[in-house]
């Protein structure tokens, strides 16, 4: 997606979610348009965790990397973008939350968001329980 090209001026605040695979170029775009916020998704303290929660091995060092870059190109080129962390808790990961607040501190994230994990599935969706879904 080209960000720089596809801002909303008209729009008061916008917010790029991602899962932490920013590359360079990406990252020097989205300070470059002014998105207001970014998410990046760490579900955990330890590459370990992170990882396995993912299911992408290589996951943890991603996401990561991506808050650093955010942050070069933000103090480079005075950006005022919200660099915030989002955790999806559960029973695997919740004894890592005080790891994760340390990380985001070193990392210097501005925010750190944690979600407790909703039970999921698939049948779900198509229960006549939910109104409006497909049975």
């Amino acid at each position: 997606m080209d960000l720089h090209n596809s801002r909303l001026h008209d729009c008061s605040f916008t917010s790029t979610p991602t899962v932490g695979f920013l590359n360079d170029q990406t990252a020097r775009n989205i300070i470059k348009t002014g998105v207001d916020s970014v998410n990046i998704s760490l579900d955990g303290a330890t590459a370990a965790t992170h990882d396995r929660i993912r299911n992408h091995a290589g996951a943890f060092e991603r996401a990561t990397e991506a808050v650093k870059l955010l942050q070069h190109y933000r103090k480079k080129n005075g950006g005022k973008v919200r660099i915030k962390t989002v955790a999806v808790l559960d029973d695997t990961n919740l004894d890592e939350v005080p790891a994760m607040i340390r990380l985001g501190r070193e990392l210097g994230t501005d925010c750190m968001e944690f979600i407790p994990r909703q039970p999921f599935r698939a049948s779900d969706l198509t229960s006549k329980k939910h109104p409006g879904k497909p049975s």
